[in-house]
């Protein structure tokens, strides 16, 4: 696919993917939970989905919003499947099947939590497992020496790679955006800025200074819609197709 080749290592190639308001902010407390970019926008995240073999979200981003993270707004190539949607969800907090469309619509997902001491998670991992009996969801645990700090991401993108994915969307939400930047695995971060300015801001706490922090460059800016568009990108990493404005 367009956004596929040319990591810096064996490993998928990763993909951030963050909208924000004028002040950098993910949401608006005031609110219910409402999409804020532009119709173009979301065109254009289906599209990245489309180019991606998973997507990863964190578990607060299922809880609030119950999104479904397939591609809708485009057509699926020939012979193309959905992309695995992957929550990284360390203590097991993802709603029951029946409140839950990432387990219940049919398309393939990965539940991973950590190896935790004790027995909740693994009785909450048994009953999961037998609540999504037939459906293609995978729940499966994470190896880590440090629980209390989530599913180490290196091992998830490794993780990821065996099941033979080669490119890595990171949809959401903010904490696990600042972690895959944290650890140095994000290989390109398109940031989509709308004309917006929430009243009660969630702020990302994602800037200029730590997109460069965690290796990348920017490349430039575009449009989508009345969106302001960045494109970040790991040095030496070519953007696809051509350059900024032509992917995804």
């Amino acid at each position: 696919m367009a956004a596929n080749g040319g990591a810096a290592s064996s490993r998928p190639l990763v993909t951030l993917k963050l909208a924000v308001d004028q002040q950098g902010a993910v949401d608006d407390r005031s609110e219910a939970p409402k999409r804020f970019t532009s119709s173009e926008s979301l065109d254009a995240v289906h599209r990245l989905r489309r180019d991606a073999g998973a997507v990863v979200v964190g578990v607060e981003t299922v809880v609030r919003d119950n999104p479904s993270l397939t591609v809708r707004r485009v057509p699926l190539l020939d012979g193309q499947q959905q992309p695995l949607r992957v929550v990284l969800d360390r203590n097991l907090r993802i709603p029951e099947a029946d409140q839950c469309q990432l387990l219940s619509d049919g398309h393939p997902t990965a539940v991973l939590f950590t190896n935790t001491p004790g027995t909740f998670v693994k009785a909450r991992a048994a009953e999961l497992m037998l609540s999504v009996l037939g459906l293609p969801v995978m729940i499966d645990d994470i190896p880590t020496d440090t629980p209390e700090d989530g599913c180490p991401l290196l091992t998830v993108v490794r993780f990821l790679g065996q099941r033979g994915i080669s490119h890595i969307m990171v949809e959401g939400g903010p904490c696990i955006a600042r972690q895959f930047l944290s650890d140095q695995l994000v290989d390109r971060a398109i940031i989509v800025k709308a004309p917006v300015k929430f009243q009660q801001p969630v702020p990302s706490g994602i800037d200029h200074s730590v997109l460069r922090s965690a290796g990348l460059e920017l490349l430039g800016t575009t449009q989508w819609g009345p969106d302001e568009v960045e494109c970040w990108s790991k040095p030496g990493l070519e953007w696809p197709n051509g350059g900024v404005g032509n992917w995804p």
